[in-house]
């Protein structure tokens, strides 16, 4: 299945092969992405590492930006 991604930090958009049932994390491996530093959104909405993709999906992967003092 093919999945097309928005790469927020990068400014470019990807089409991704994965297999078909294939789930966020899956995708996050595949772009070499660690899921505890990345958001992947669809439809406006975050949506958990446990989803499953479906061919034709559109996301978009967001970097978690996190400071202190």
């Amino acid at each position: 299945m093919r999945v097309k991604v928005r790469l927020i930090r990068e400014n470019r958009v990807v089409d991704i092969d994965l297999p078909n049932g294939s789930r966020v994390s899956d995708l996050l491996k595949k772009l070499n992405l660690r899921s505890v530093s990345h958001i992947v959104i669809k439809n406006g909405e975050p949506i958990p590492e446990s989803y499953q993709l479906a061919d034709g999906d559109e996301v978009e992967v967001l970097p978690v930006v996190s400071g202190g003092l």
